[in-house]
Formats: C-alpha cells, structure tokens, sequence
C-alpha cells in the first residue's frame, strides 16, 4: 500500500470502482481492524462515490507475508453511451 504513494502521475480520482483482494496465511490471519485500516487507505484515495468491492482468502504459502491486489476501472459516457 505504501507504494500507492509512489504513483504520483495515477489520478485516482479518474476511477469509480476498486476492487480490493487481501490473502494471508491461517497462521498470521488479517484481522477485521486490521482491515479496515487498508480499506479507509485505499478509499482515501478516491472520491466517495467509488465502489469499493473487497475480498479476503487464505494462501498457506504466504507465511508472514500479506498479498493484496488492487484493480481500479472506470465507466465513462461517450455520447450518451456507456462504455
């Protein structure tokens, strides 16, 4: 997430649908404040009209180790025709 930071040049402001995917290992679980922590980061990078859908999973090979996918879409209006 710290690495959000580093994409100066992305407008995320462009985007009105976030999809958030977290996955752990069983023996370091996320827990819930943890994620809603991430979840008000990442919203606090867009407006609050986006759409944020999130998922959580577990993946042994992880370990200590959180992986979080993060993908970001837009509709736009072109010619009163959703695209």
């Amino acid at each position: 997430i710290r690495e959000m930071n580093s994409y100066s040049n992305i407008n995320y402001k462009d985007y009105n649908k976030v999809v958030l995917y977290m996955a752990t290992s069983s023996k370091d679980p996320l827990q819930m404040y943890e994620m809603s922590e991430v979840i008000s980061l990442i919203r606090s990078h867009f407006t609050s009209t986006t759409e944020c859908i999130w998922g959580m999973a577990t993946d042994e090979k992880l370990r200590d180790k959180i992986l979080a996918i993060i993908v970001c879409s837009t509709t736009k209006c072109a010619k009163d025709k959703w695209i």
